[in-house]
């Protein structure tokens, strides 16, 4: 089985979107930045005093947002994994046909992420939920989740568009 990372061999990105996501991937840097010092003060206290208040609580809400700028910076850059066991012994056209139905797949299912994190959103926002110990808002965590999917999908979909219009879908490198 071979297992190809398209990390540098992925097409040059959109512009607007490159944009996005290196202020995207800043922002999860600086929140990964924030988690770090503080799961390094929660241990410290932990061992001369007491434990920092709502640490478990601020370490979920900040990987969430890390990991909705993950999703849609991976995606741009082509460093998803991917295992071509099938596809390195397929012709050319059905290889390509495939790499756009899986294409066409991921951004579908990305799309339906974003609408039920959107919607859970909305719902968490309308009940007017909050975290037990920080008493944080939960509905910000929702929409960031979706609009890292929705950043996502749409990067899959111009890969579905340019791999169907004869040029090469990320999937489809190597």
């Amino acid at each position: 089985m071979k297992v190809s990372r398209v990390f540098a061999k992925k097409m040059v990105p959109l512009k607007g979107l490159s944009l996005l996501a290196h202020l995207y991937a800043t922002f999860s840097a600086v929140i990964l930045l924030l988690i770090m010092f503080a799961q390094a003060a929660d241990v410290a206290t932990r061992i001369l005093w007491r434990p920092v208040t709502g640490m478990d609580e601020f370490v979920c809400y900040g990987m969430a947002i890390v990991v909705s700028c993950a999703i849609f910076y991976t995606a741009l850059h082509g460093g998803h994994v991917t295992t071509d066991l099938l596809l390195s012994h397929l012709p050319a056209r059905l290889k390509r046909a495939t790499v756009s139905v899986i294409l066409l797949l991921s951004s579908l299912s990305i799309v339906v992420m974003a609408w039920q994190g959107i919607l859970l959103g909305l719902e968490t926002q309308a009940k007017g939920l909050r975290s037990f110990v920080l008493t944080l808002p939960l509905f910000p965590f929702r929409y960031i989740l979706a609009f890292g999917c929705i950043l996502a999908a749409i990067v899959f979909l111009v890969d579905f568009l340019r791999s169907i219009g004869g040029g090469h879908g990320s999937l489809d490198r190597g």
